[in-house]
């Protein structure tokens, strides 16, 4: 609570005027980085298959659906894209519905922030399916008007537009709009929209860190 008090007077010059918060999942509300580290090779390797040393950072920012064509297409798999999503979604459904914990001090800021008034919404690659299983877990479903991903936007974090959907489900502007992020790349997309973005600290992305530091309006680190 006390991490979670700090964290909203450092943010306050950055919320003022604001009226919707956008928020990443994974490394942002989530502590679901290290299952990710690990799961990818974990399914190449159900299948038979040893991946090639840069692997994971080739479907790291992907979505599952994109992710699973790169796999068949890279690969050369006797499984089609359909299969392995639908393969690869069985094995990490049961993460986002049993055991995946919110970060320190998320419940208490969400539920602070939605008290506060402020519209709140969930920006993210992962399938919508667990996200929405997930944040019914945790308990923190209900305070979002908005939960979408990259599917339904038609376009990776590389583009804006998933963000753009967010703001257009909850009624806003770019400009009413601050997100709150840990991945480097998808940073770099909304600074260059025009976004006001408050960076995350995510311990697998810790050597991007100052970069991060250097792109973003504020940091906030979840501990």
């Amino acid at each position: 609570m006390k991490n979670t008090d700090y964290i909203i007077e450092k943010i306050k010059p950055i919320l003022k005027e604001k009226k919707a918060i956008i928020f990443d999942m994974d490394g942002t509300l989530i502590d679901s980085m290290p299952m990710w580290s690990s799961l990818d090779v974990k399914y190449m390797n159900s299948i038979g298959i040893e991946p090639r040393p840069d692997f994971h950072e080739k479907v790291r920012t992907l979505t599952i659906s994109l992710a699973a064509e790169y796999i068949h297409e890279a690969y050369n798999t006797s499984q089609t894209p359909a299969e392995i999503e639908a393969e690869f979604k069985e094995m990490a459904y049961h993460y986002y519905s049993d055991t995946i914990p919110l970060k320190p001090g998320v419940f208490e800021l969400v539920k602070q922030l939605a008290k506060a008034g402020y519209k709140l919404s969930v920006a993210t690659a992962n399938d919508i399916s667990m996200t929405a299983a997930c944040l019914k877990r945790l308990g923190i479903y209900e305070d979002f008007s908005a939960v979408v991903n990259c599917d339904m936007a038609g376009a990776t974090k590389a583009k804006p537009d998933v963000f753009d959907l967010a703001c257009e489900r909850m009624k806003v502007s770019r400009e009413d709009s601050v997100i709150f992020e840990d991945s480097l790349y998808a940073i770099k997309t909304a600074v260059e929209a025009g976004y006001s973005v408050i960076g995350v600290y995510e311990a697998s992305q810790s050597d991007k860190w100052d970069e991060i530091c250097g792109l973003t309006e504020c940091q906030v680190v979840f501990e």
